[in-house]
């Protein structure tokens, strides 16, 4: 049994050498095994998207939208707790293994239970319930483990153990009860779970610990543009007009470049400091990314969300998507945006928007009816600025990308210009330091002796004309 342990334990390490030097050892990166339940994140996402996007009636209520997003919150809260568990407790052994792949195939049944009209809650229920489990006596056996832990690690043991066992307690009352109150208890039980995002450990993040998380958020949002750009393909017509999916694709790839420079360029770890917030707003970023995805989903297919149209929907979530990164900033190692980047990204979000409002729409036909008098009929202009209006707001993003790149080189010029500063400074001290150790001059060597004292067998009137001109301190 033991030679049969030390195997499995081999293998582990040896699944877990990208993220850990050596077995045992907390990851200092993002290890494969993480990678492949990421990639099943992913895949569980976008089974999701059919209840938004495959609606017989062509119009997507509220409460298919609500059971979309219901569902998508849930998967991000079942990542993050497993995220957090890794980035604290990982080490690449075959517990770590068993809690990843456990969690793996309960979400994927999870999400292959949902529907509108909820028939097979009663799995989906469970399945939630045995995630909440898993993650729960994983941990328990980890903090069994610790000789000394510290009293903050026991604070948030004993919040996961409380929170997760309120969601199970929740989760399987709802059983007992009607349909619609039971819809309010999971709601409740699942707001209950974002109590651990806020209430948890504030303390900062050791430096493997913050490579470690950044490379999961960042691996998190690779894959979901990977999956929206996938979305993309699939959405081509069978008559190859090629114009909007390509419009669609360049400013997918302008968000993942403008992401990218974020978390290249801008993003400093040592200001992370839990890292639950950045976490939180990474797991935002990959919703409104799949928002984008069903956004042109319901376009291909001339949906509408609750009266929105797909394509304002589509441009609503990459404005959303846009404007996100102010909140960013207090994660950024320049604090202090310019007024040109707030500008430039305020105006691409509203050219985002514009190519597809009913703003731009009333636009182009009152363009169209001043045209018409010039030989050109209000079809025409219509359909000349319906290819224009999706060019421009490409090109706004891309502008958006452009100045985030400006800023970053004159912000470096400018740190380089104060460090060259700096080091003519700390040439010229020692210089400074040489010129002070010169032998004292007579006049030096005076003021530094103070005054002198009266000569011997002065007069009582010269002493005291000798204290006056030379008080005591």
């Amino acid at each position: 049994m033991a030679r049969f342990q030390n195997i499995v334990s081999g293998i582990g390490g040896r699944l877990f050498k990208h993220g850990s030097a050596e077995p045992g050892k907390p990851l200092n990166k993002a290890s494969y095994i993480e990678l492949f339940f990421d990639l099943t994140f992913i895949f569980c996402m976008r089974s999701i998207l059919p209840i938004v996007a495959d609606v017989e009636t062509g119009s997507v209520d509220w409460y298919s939208y609500y059971t979309f997003w219901f569902t998508f919150a849930l998967m991000l809260q079942i990542w993050f707790n497993s995220t957090i568990y890794m980035n604290r407790f990982g080490t690449g052994g075959v517990r770590d293994i068993i809690f990843l792949f456990t969690t793996m195939f309960l979400l994927s049944v999870m999400t292959r239970a949902i529907s509108t009209g909820w028939e097979r809650y009663a799995i989906y229920n469970v399945c939630w319930v045995l995630i909440c489990l898993n993650t729960m006596v994983h941990w328990a056996l980890q903090y069994r483990r610790l000789a000394n832990p510290s009293p903050q690690l026991v604070r948030d043991t004993r919040l996961v153990m409380g929170v997760l066992g309120a969601q199970m307690i929740l989760v399987l009352a709802s059983h007992l009860l009607p349909k619609n109150p039971a819809q309010v208890v999971c709601l409740l039980a699942l707001l209950l779970g974002f109590v651990f995002w806020y209430a948890g450990s504030r303390e900062p993040l050791g430096e493997e610990n913050r490579d470690h998380l950044a490379e999961r958020c960042a691996l998190l949002m690779i894959l979901t543009f990977g999956e929206t750009i996938v979305g993309l393909g699939n959405g081509v017509p069978t008559n190859l007009n090629l114009f909007t999916p390509i419009t669609y694709f360049l400013l997918v790839i302008g968000m993942f470049l403008v992401y990218l420079n974020e978390i290249v360029n801008l993003l400093d770890l040592e200001r992370l400091g839990s890292g639950r917030l950045y976490m939180a707003l990474s797991a935002w970023m990959t919703f409104c990314v799949a928002n984008v995805t069903a956004g042109f989903e319901l376009s291909l297919k001339s949906m509408d969300l609750m009266g929105v149209t797909g394509d304002i929907y589509f441009g609503i979530s990459v404005a959303v998507f846009l404007l996100s990164f102010f909140l960013f900033t207090p994660f950024n190692r320049y604090r202090r945006p310019s007024v040109g980047w707030n500008v430039a990204r305020a105006a691409a979000c509203l050219l985002v928007l514009a190519h597809s409002s009913t703003l731009a729409i009333s636009a182009r036909r009152l363009l169209g009816g001043i045209a018409s008098t010039a030989a050109h009929t209000p079809e025409e202009v219509f359909v000349q600025l319906g290819y224009a209006m999706p060019i421009i707001a490409v090109a706004a993003v891309y502008a958006v990308l452009s100045i985030d790149r400006i800023a970053v080189r004159r912000e470096r010029r400018r740190r380089r210009l104060a460090e060259a500063r700096l080091a003519e400074l700390a040439a010229a001290a020692p210089e400074a330091a040489i010129d002070s150790d010169a032998p004292p001059t007579a006049v030096d060597s005076a003021a530094s002796n103070g005054p002198a004292a009266p000569r011997a067998g002065a007069s009582p009137a010269e002493r005291t004309d000798h204290d006056r001109a030379n008080p005591a301190v």
